[in-house]
């Protein structure tokens, strides 16, 4: 390799898979690189102030989305037990956020799961009636519109679309089952957060369909346990 960009990411380098927290700090260490790049091919640094400083409040930003686990708990409790086939889609930086998220879901779920385009999840499977994951933090403007546009068409079919989105358009999702509220950074950066959002719904995720299937483990436990004892502790 010509060149190799280590990153600090809380412990030693990483086998086979990449961790999670290895996402973030790729995402911060790919945005200083092109920054880089930028700098040295003479373009103007006024564009790279606003990122430098998004990437400065994108700890505290996260700290904030980690406050409120409990509600996307919530969410997923009484959403994820309902349904199953599932989706993530976003567009835009959006993309990179549901293919993170398609990834940690399978991971910890074990459940074959699509990714798509905001716009392209219409014209594929939403006969299934999906729980569908929209990553759509840090729009803006008619991007807004549009995403909210694709959630109702996914309502009416049925679906149940779960969205991610900055704390300024939360309310602007009405026809969606469920809306976290993320906070705004930067539009650049804001698919960060999405990310994080969405990584927690995965953990929450597996621990609702793992407490839903503890009285199934305990009867099997206790139906396991009678079967090793004597005779007699099967007929009592």
């Amino acid at each position: 390799s010509d060149g190799v960009l280590y990153t600090s990411d809380g412990r030693d380098v990483e086998m086979s898979v990449a961790s999670t927290k290895a996402f973030y700090a790729q995402v911060a260490a790919g945005y200083l690189l092109a920054l880089a790049i930028a700098a040295e091919l003479g373009v103007d640094a006024r564009h790279a102030q606003p990122i430098l400083a998004a990437l400065r409040q994108l700890p505290d930003a996260m700290r904030s989305v980690l406050t409120q686990r409990d509600a996307i708990a919530g969410i997923a409790q009484r959403q994820v037990l309902g349904r199953r086939y599932w989706a993530v889609v976003g567009n835009g930086r959006n993309v990179v956020a549901a293919r993170e998220l398609r990834i940690k879901l399978s991971e910890l779920c074990y459940k074959a799961i699509a990714c798509d385009v905001t716009e392209d999840k219409k014209h594929i499977d939403l006969s299934s009636e999906p729980l569908v994951l929209v990553c759509a933090a840090g729009l803006g403007g008619s991007n807004v519109d549009d995403v909210t546009k694709e959630v109702a068409i996914y309502g009416a079919h049925r679906a149940a679309p779960v969205v991610i989105a900055s704390s300024e358009d939360a309310t602007r999702f009405a026809h969606a089952r469920e809306v976290f509220a993320v906070p705004a950074v930067d539009p650049a950066l804001d698919f960060v957060l999405s990310t994080m959002a969405g990584h927690l719904f995965c953990y929450e995720a597996a621990l609702a369909i793992d407490a839903s299937a503890r009285p199934l483990r305990e009867a099997r436990a206790a139906i396991e346990a009678a079967a090793a004892g004597p005779p007699e502790t099967l007929l009592d």
